[in-house]
């Protein structure tokens, strides 16, 4: 089990308590070695340039055939800082990009929030591993084993970084026959430079949010407004594919709040 590195903490995990009186939020999550304590230099603000308005379409993260929706990126100024120098600005804009999709096709993912922590299977997550650097996947395969098992443990490690089986007091559940997940919007980041272990490794930091809609028993539709703070500990990828996605995830931060659900007029 991870511990002391794992990327969900527990003072994060009693924030999400919060959020579970709103939302009661099947579990599932990151879980990678690797996102402690980091000495970290140059982080400078860093937006998409002109070509990245938009992340999407592209295939979701999380094992769907369908494209992602379109997210509304935030302002287009160029990167800063040392990140920049090293990797420079065509690599950093497509990082950014996949990190946004990754962000939304596992937070927000239209399949599985209508999906159980109990019927989760191993392909669910096969898009999503194509993100994930070898160890990050098995580390993330071995916690998503125990939630199958039930394991408490495991369960308090991975909760909040994947919205699964989604319900809301008084029987709320997302809708139907529509997207349940609408109004995506994406902050400018930050990046820098990691040098834990005497390794350079990017980061990458970004606020996403999106209303999810939902319905009670009687049809009545409301909205609930979702937002996450994110952090990326990514490494070059020396893999064929390395020119569309050209950082893997090693690691990541994921903290989950949400508001109280409004009705629609």
């Amino acid at each position: 089990m991870i511990r002391s590195k794992v990327l969900v903490s527990r003072a994060v995990s009693r924030r999400l308590a919060t959020v579970v009186a709103v939302l009661a939020i099947g579990v599932i999550a990151a879980g990678c070695h690797g996102a402690g304590a980091s000495k970290s230099s140059g982080y400078g603000g860093l937006s998409p340039g002109p070509a990245a308005q938009t992340a999407g379409p592209s295939a979701g993260p999380a094992g769907q055939s369908k494209p992602a929706p379109a997210v509304s990126l935030g302002q287009t100024k160029p990167f800063t800082g040392p990140a920049a120098v090293k990797y420079g600005q065509a690599r950093l804009r497509a990082a950014y990009r996949e990190m946004v999709i990754f962000a939304y096709g596992t937070g927000w993912n239209e399949t599985l929030i209508h999906k159980s922590s109990q019927s989760l299977t191993h392909s669910d997550f096969d898009r999503a591993r194509t993100y994930l650097t070898a160890a990050c996947a098995k580390a993330f395969d071995a916690e998503l084993a125990k939630v199958a098992q039930h394991d408490k443990a495991a369960i308090r490690t991975l909760e909040g970084a994947v919205l699964v089986g989604v319900r809301g007091v008084g029987g709320l559940t997302p809708i139907t026959g529509t997207p349940a997940v609408t109004d995506r919007k994406v902050s400018s980041a930050v990046v820098g430079i990691d040098q834990l272990g005497g390794t350079d490794r990017l980061t990458m930091a970004f606020t996403a949010s999106a209303t999810i809609q939902m319905r009670n028993a009687a049809g009545m539709r409301y909205t609930v407004s979702t937002k996450r703070q994110l952090r990326y500990l990514l490494v070059p990828n020396t893999s064929a594919g390395a020119a569309d996605q050209p950082f893997l995830i090693a690691a990541w931060t994921n903290q989950l709040s949400s508001a109280a659900p409004k009705v629609v007029n």
